[in-house]
């Protein structure tokens, strides 16, 4: 009987360190806007929707605004805030670029640039 406990509890410390394995081997990195990165988009945000749309985005993957400080920023806001460019209940303002944002819950996330959101500068992505 000792040893059938025994070989349980190998069976799983191997299943949890598979599983912890798992994890870290399938976050991905995004580098948001591709080669155009976080800036003014010149024909509006359907740049950001398009880029979007190409990806895969789970929890555990890191977003990576690459921009320039100073010039730019990023803040996480609710659906109302992404439509209507309000930072009022914003989770955290990224003023220095590159920020990386890790992606920790599933759902629509939604982000904007405090300063250039009424010029198309923002992105939705839907993270599984």
């Amino acid at each position: 009987m000792a040893g059938f406990e025994l070989n349980q509890a190998v069976v799983m410390i191997v299943m949890v360190a598979y599983m912890q394995f798992h994890t870290t081997v399938a976050k991905n990195t995004h580098m948001v806007g591709g080669p155009v990165g976080w800036t003014i988009p010149a024909s509006g945000s359907h740049i950001y929707s398009s880029w979007a749309a190409t990806k895969t985005f789970n929890v555990g993957d890191d977003l990576v605004f690459n921009f320039t400080t100073g010039k730019h920023t990023v803040a996480e806001v609710p659906l109302q805030g992404y439509d209507q460019c309000n930072t009022t209940d914003r989770t955290r303002i990224y003023k220095t670029g590159p920020a990386t944002i890790t992606l920790t819950k599933a759902g629509t996330r939604h982000y904007i640039c405090t300063i250039h959101c009424k010029m198309g500068q923002k992105l939705s992505v839907n993270v599984k």
